[in-house]
């Protein structure tokens, strides 16, 4: 006996704390790993553009109501004749309801374009049950969007009627990916 302790008391004490250490120092090196695996994945800026583009699809391929989009594409052309010199976004569309709907405009960066059904003139389109229709969507000269980029994400939002309601406004949850090339 030391002290009025004993030695068995004191190894076990010491035990204790060293294993206390250990785990600290284990969990220190757990956090300081994970925060440069973090850091790594944030620093590459095609990481963070895949995940841009995987997010977009999955919401506007499967999750979307009552249009989705299923693939789009920058046109450096018009996408509808009667519009002249400007550009254009294509979106392969899609009306999940049970019922028939009719497009009348979209919205990019909530600036409201025209559209039509590709390659034809601007109007309405009317989407029956199931139905998928290719749609190009009229951008003004010098809009912004695909402005020196190989893709871009606008927020995007629909306008259209129902048999029931004129005018609803479906508002994207995720923003639209576009390849611009």
């Amino acid at each position: 006996m030391q002290n009025g302790k004993s030695v068995q008391s004191t190894k076990t004490n010491c035990a204790r704390g060293q294993g206390a250490v250990e785990y600290l120092l284990i969990i220190g090196a757990v956090l300081l790993i994970a925060l440069m695996v973090i850091s790594i994945l944030g620093y590459f800026p095609a990481t963070a553009g895949e995940t841009v583009a995987s997010q977009s699809q999955l919401y506007w391929r499967g999750q979307a109501k009552p249009f989705s989009a299923i693939d789009t594409a920058y046109k450096n052309q018009s996408a509808c004749n009667d519009t002249g010199g400007t550009t254009g976004v294509v979106i392969a569309m899609k009306n999940n309801e049970k019922y028939t709907l009719t497009l009348s405009g979209v919205f990019f960066n909530d600036v409201q374009h025209a559209v039509c059904p590709y390659e034809n003139n601007t109007g309405s389109i009317a989407f029956m049950p199931g139905q998928e229709i290719i749609v190009g969507a009229v951008l003004p000269i010098g809009s912004s969007i695909c402005a020196n980029r190989t893709t871009d994400s606008p927020k995007f939002d629909l306008i259209y009627s129902s048999p029931y309601i004129m005018n609803r406004i479906q508002s994207g949850a995720v923003k639209l990916h576009i390849l611009c090339r």
